[in-house]
């Protein structure tokens, strides 16, 4: 929870003060600031706002997460299962990721998708891919060149 207030808060400074950060920057200063558990834990948070999110709308969390997973790094949580874990229960796709921007992108792609209050689930993760990917994202989550 705190990295997601952290994030908005930054993101409501440098609109207040005129500041432009490209995404590409973003993700940058957050990967810098962060170690494999915190940007694990950053997903974590991320995922808790996500489920919520799915809930009301009544997306099925599963299929929407591996939506997003499909277009951050190209693998289903069950293919992410598939390699070796770095930390915690391997029954957890995301414990296998090791790159940790990849995780942040993740949970950035969770965060922004938990804060749109129309569209499918396709349309929230095209919409959040633009944002946090920069490219655009098919109705299956996979990428597709912008």
């Amino acid at each position: 929870m705190y990295a997601c207030m952290q994030e908005a808060l930054e993101r409501r400074c440098d609109k207040a003060f005129g500041e432009e950060r490209s995404e590409d920057k973003r993700n940058l200063l957050l990967a810098e600031r962060a170690t494999w558990g915190d940007a694990r834990g950053y997903c974590r948070e991320a995922h808790y706002s996500f489920i919520n999110a799915c809930k009301a709308w009544t997306f099925n969390a599963a299929i929407v997460h591996n939506m997003i997973t499909v277009a951050v790094c190209g693998k289903t949580a069950g293919e992410l299962r598939e390699m070796e874990v770095i930390e915690g229960d391997d029954d957890i796709g995301l414990n296998h990721v090791k790159d940790i921007e990849t995780l942040v992108k993740i949970a950035r792609m969770k965060h922004q998708f938990s804060g749109y209050q129309s569209g499918t689930a396709s349309q929230r993760i095209e919409r959040a891919a633009e944002i946090v990917l920069g490219i655009k994202a098919n109705k299956k989550g996979k990428v597709v060149t912008a």
